[in-house]
């Protein structure tokens, strides 16, 4: 019985199979809108915890607002000693933003950072919140304090980001340990002149500060 069926089926030849194919030299590509066919219906509603902050916000508990001012006066300070008479002076705000744009570099990934401003390949977050040259000023006179009241026999080798590294490390020690806690170790990339500097022969990263993390 099942003998007779599979007779009754015609088998299809691969010379069929072959006429059913379009030529390769017949086939043209044509742009089309893509239509967004996710319906939010298809995702699950999430309770999110109302105790949950913005992560705007558990970023300013570390960088607050006074940090940012400080480090405006001082990036304006620098700017005046270094004779930029085409400085303009910058804000709180516009560090801010500096900080943010740097943010989203980690995001996006260009391996350029005057990419984000190219005319065809740019992204609005960059464009519509900062100049290129604005941020590149910017970026080149930042500073987190007066260089003339450094003293010549320092030996903080972070004197110059101590104020930042301060505040992240403030807040840290504030916040409640955990019973179970795991220290880890990182590198973090780094090829200019720092102590502690390390050569890792055969990994990814080649040089390098290790430092390490107490995570819960």
């Amino acid at each position: 019985m099942s003998d007779n069926i599979l007779a009754e089926v015609p088998s299809a030849s691969e010379d069929t199979l072959l006429q059913n194919i379009t030529p390769k030299h017949s086939i043209r590509w044509r742009h089309k809108k893509i239509v967004n066919t996710i319906s939010p219906a298809w995702f699950p509603t999430i309770a999110i915890d109302p105790r949950v902050e913005s992560p705007v916000d558990y970023y300013n508990r570390y960088v607050p607002k006074q940090l940012l001012q400080f480090m405006a006066e001082m990036t304006n300070l620098y700017a005046t000693y270094s004779n930029k008479v085409r400085f303009k002076p910058t804000t709180a705000k516009e560090i801010e933003i500096l900080f943010g744009l740097h943010l989203a570099t980690g995001i996006f990934g260009y391996p350029c950072l005057k990419m984000y401003w190219e005319p065809n390949i740019s992204i609005p977050l960059f464009t519509e919140n900062m100049a290129r040259d604005r941020f590149f000023e910017l970026r080149n006179n930042l500073h987190l304090g007066d260089n003339t009241a450094i003293p010549g026999h320092s030996k903080d080798a972070f004197i110059k980001v101590r104020p930042i590294f301060d505040a992240v490390r403030k807040r840290s020690l504030d916040l409640p340990l955990e019973k179970n806690l795991c220290v880890d170790e990182k590198i973090v990339p780094f090829t200019g002149k720092l102590f502690g500097n390390t050569v890792y022969k055969g990994q990814a990263l080649s040089m390098g500060s290790e430092n390490l993390f107490l995570m819960w």
